[in-house]
C-alpha cells in the first residue's frame, strides 16, 4: 500500500509539472497583454521621435536643410545645423562637424547634395550620418531655377522640391541606439519666398533600434512610413536663427510604424511583432505631440526623444 501511495504522489507531481510547464511556455503569437501594449506604445513613440529629431538626421533636420537653402548662399552653406550658442543633441554645449558636397545637374536644373554630419552632446548623446539630397528651386511660374535666388533675370523660388535619395547613420540618445538601414523622402516645400514655409510629402525609414529602460532592453527592427500634411515652420536658416525659433509651428504627420521585437532582458513582452498607427501634431508654440496606440507623448524635435504625458 505504501508503494502504491508513493507511486500515486509521484504521478501527480509529474502531471502538475507538465501542466505548469505548458502554461508557462512562451508563445510569440499570443496577443499583447495590457502591460505589453503599454510598453509597445512607449517603444514605438521613442523610435518615432528618434526618426523625427533634428540632431538625429530626422525629418526636422531635412526640413531645416531645405530652409537653409533659402539663405544667402542660395543652395546650402557648408555649416552645421546649430551655431555654438545653440548647441546640438542637448540644447547646450556640443560639437557639430559637417561636410557638404554640392553638384549641379544641368540636365534637369537640380542639385545633388551630399551631407555628412557628426554631432556629440552631453550624457553620451551622439549621432553620425550621411544624406544624399536632390533639390530643385521653382519660381511662381513653375520655372526651375539654378539657385534659390537669381539676379539675371531677377527671380526667387517660391517652391523647393526636396528629396532624400539615400542615407546611412547611427544615433545614441538617452533611451535609444539606432542603426539606420534605409531612408527616403519626397517633400514639396511652398512659401519659400515668405516668412513661413509649408511642407507636404512622404517619408520612409527602416532601421534597428535598441531601447533600454527600467523595464529592460529590447531590439526593434522597424519600418516607419509617414505623410506630412501642411507642416509649417519659420523660414529662418538655422545658422542665423535664435534658440527660441521653433522647428515646426503647425500641421500634422501621420503614419504607420511596424516592428519585430526581440527582448534582450526584462519580462515586459516576448519576441513578437506589432503595427501601430500614429499622429504627430505641432502647436503654434513649437510643441509636438505624438499619439500612438491611443497614448499621448510629448516630442522634443531637437534631440528626438518622447516623454509620456
Amino acid at each position: 500500500m505504501k508503494a502504491q501511495g508513493k507511486s500515486h504522489v509521484v504521478a501527480c507531481v509529474a502531471i502538475a509539472m507538465l501542466v505548469l510547464g505548458s502554461g508557462c511556455k512562451k508563445n510569440s503569437t499570443e496577443p499583447l497583454t495590457t502591460t505589453t501594449t503599454v510598453t509597445a506604445n512607449q517603444d514605438a513613440a521613442q523610435s518615432i521621435a528618434n526618426a523625427m529629431g533634428e540632431d538625429n538626421g530626422g525629418v526636422a533636420d531635412q526640413i531645416g536643410d531645405a530652409v537653409d537653402a533659402t539663405g544667402s548662399s542660395g543652395v546650402m552653406l557648408n555649416v552645421g545645423a546649430f551655431s555654438p550658442e545653440q548647441g546640438g543633441l542637448l540644447k547646450g554645449v556640443a560639437t557639430d562637424a559637417d561636410t557638404v558636397t554640392k553638384t549641379f545637374n544641368a540636365s534637369d536644373t537640380s542639385w545633388t547634395i551630399y551631407v555628412s554630419r557628426h554631432r556629440v552632446g552631453l550624457f553620451g548623446r551622439q549621432a553620425g550620418f550621411t544624406r544624399t539630397y536632390n533639390v530643385k528651386f521653382i519660381d511662381a511660374n513653375g520655372i526651375t531655377l539654378p539657385r534659390y535666388g537669381t539676379t539675371s533675370p531677377a527671380d526667387t523660388a517660391t517652391t523647393i522640391k526636396f528629396s532624400v535619395l539615400s542615407g546611412t547613420g547611427y544615433t545614441i540618445t538617452k533611451f535609444v541606439s539606432t542603426h539606420l538601414l534605409s531612408i527616403s523622402s519626397d517633400f514639396t516645400i511652398t512659401g519659400t519666398n515668405t516668412s513661413s514655409v509649408t511642407v507636404n510629402g512622404t517619408f520612409t525609414r527602416t532601421g534597428t533600434d535598441t531601447i533600454k529602460t527600467l523595464l529592460g532592453e529590447r531590439v526593434l527592427n522597424h519600418t516607419l512610413t509617414a505623410t506630412l500634411v501642411n507642416v509649417t515652420r519659420p523660414r529662418i536658416p538655422r545658422y542665423v536663427q535664435s534658440t527660441g525659433v521653433p522647428r515646426a509651428t503647425g500641421g500634422t504627420i501621420t503614419g504607420t510604424y511596424t516592428a519585430t521585437v526581440n527582448v534582450i532582458s526584462g519580462s515586459s513582452y516576448s519576441e513578437r511583432s506589432f503595427t501601430k498607427t500614429f499622429t504627430i501634431t505641432f502647436g503654434t508654440d513649437g510643441s509636438s505631440t505624438i499619439v500612438v496606440g491611443g497614448a499621448n507623448f510629448s516630442c522634443d524635435l531637437q534631440v528626438g526623444e518622447a516623454t509620456a504625458m
